[in-house]
């Protein structure tokens, strides 16, 4: 029996096992939005076009000390395999297909902004058909997948709202949250004695530069390189000794040495934001947007209900 591993280095194999392969690899490398497991199905379109090309079961595959592997028990093998899986994935696929034909949930400009997007991730032309046909597939048949996923997205949402109600409600209860907090930019110099943070700030106070003293003294791996650069921090992301003297700092303004667990810093202040509350009309559209992902049914959900609106009839045995 040749299972499909073995089978992928035969040549005349290769459009069908590189189907089976999409049951467990993304649909085109480094495309993340488009990756098959968060199509939720692998979307094996290609393999309806795999199809015709194995009509002719009588030619080997392979020929093993002189014995023949037929096409024909090639292919029994893979329905054996992966038969019931592949079928029903293109079951799946086909009715987002139709649903979209039917509904009109997706347009080609829609489908053609997507394809495009993935077609840019790639220098050249000859790059991008060589990342299709390494994962079994044409430009045609990502179309279909990315046509299907756009299908399936539009009917997680289909008839769902967010009322005016609902947003306010959300808002009294999370306003805090939605707010901007008040937030520091500092640099800092770390360093494992006193004295040396002392005549750190002696040379400060001659005109040195803090970047650069930083860059030579602190022994802070992750802001070093960036002249001591913390970037925003708020209340609470960084010891409390630290953050008590940053936030009380002036922009411009250095510290005393302050001691920590992690020893003594010098620190300046680059920046001090306040607090900026949040507004009902500031956030509304951002709320609608949580509310809608909140109330967003669940693909498996939407495929049930596609099957179960469906005639299904499996001949295959």
């Amino acid at each position: 029996m040749v299972l499909p591993d073995q089978a992928k280095e035969l040549p005349d194999a290769r459009r069908m096992v590189k189907v089976i392969r999409l049951c467990r690899k993304t649909a085109v490398k480094g495309v993340s939005a488009l990756s098959l497991h968060k199509l939720v199905l692998p979307l094996l379109v290609a393999l309806s076009l795999a199809v015709p090309a194995l009509a002719e079961p009588v030619d080997p595959v392979a020929v093993v000390n002189g014995e023949p592997i037929t096409r024909a028990e090639f292919i029994s093998t893979l329905e054996e395999v992966a038969g019931a899986q592949i079928l029903d994935r293109m079951i799946t696929v086909r009715l987002l297909l139709q649903a979209n034909k039917k509904e009109k949930l997706v347009a080609p400009e829609e489908i053609d902004r997507e394809f495009a997007d993935v077609r840019a991730q790639f220098p050249a032309e000859t790059e991008f058909l060589a990342a299709l046909k390494a994962n079994g597939l044409t430009p045609d048949s990502l179309r279909q997948q990315i046509e299907a996923k756009l299908v399936l997205d539009r009917l997680a949402v289909k008839g769902v709202t967010v009322s005016d109600e609902e947003i306010a409600q959300y808002f009294e209860q999370n306003q805090e949250e939605l707010g901007e907090p008040e937030q520091v930019r500092a640099r800092h110099i770390l360093v494992t004695e006193e004295e040396e943070a002392k005549k750190l700030i002696e040379e400060l106070k001659a005109g040195a530069d803090f970047a650069k003293l930083a860059a030579e003294h602190s022994k802070d791996p992750g802001s070093q390189g960036h002249g001591g650069d913390l970037g925003f921090f708020r209340r609470g992301e960084l010891v409390p000794e630290f953050e008590a003297v940053a936030f009380a700092l002036k922009p411009g303004e250095v510290s005393s040495p302050v001691k920590t667990e992690f020893g003594w810093h010098v620190i300046k202040v680059e920046e001090h934001k306040a607090a900026v509350p949040a507004t009902l009309a500031a956030k509304r559209e951002e709320i609608r947007s949580i509310l809608l992902k909140q109330k967003t049914k669940q693909p498996s959900e939407v495929l049930a209900e596609l099957r179960t609106e469906s005639e299904v009839k499996i001949l295959w045995q």
